[in-house]
């Protein structure tokens, strides 16, 4: 389950579970390792050095 709570505390985990879920599932084209864009959406949020 993904909540607002758990995307604007933490979003570089939130989006690694969700990328590491949709792979589970067998979704192609999910990228292994996040690049830095989403960042621009949640300003204030260092890396956390965490590889999906």
């Amino acid at each position: 389950m993904v909540v607002a709570s758990g995307i604007y505390k933490s979003p570089e985990r939130t989006l690694l579970r969700v990328c590491r879920l949709l792979r589970a599932r067998g979704l192609e084209g999910v990228p292994m390792q996040l690049n830095d864009e989403w960042r621009a959406h949640f300003p204030g949020h260092s890396p956390i050095g965490v590889q999906v």
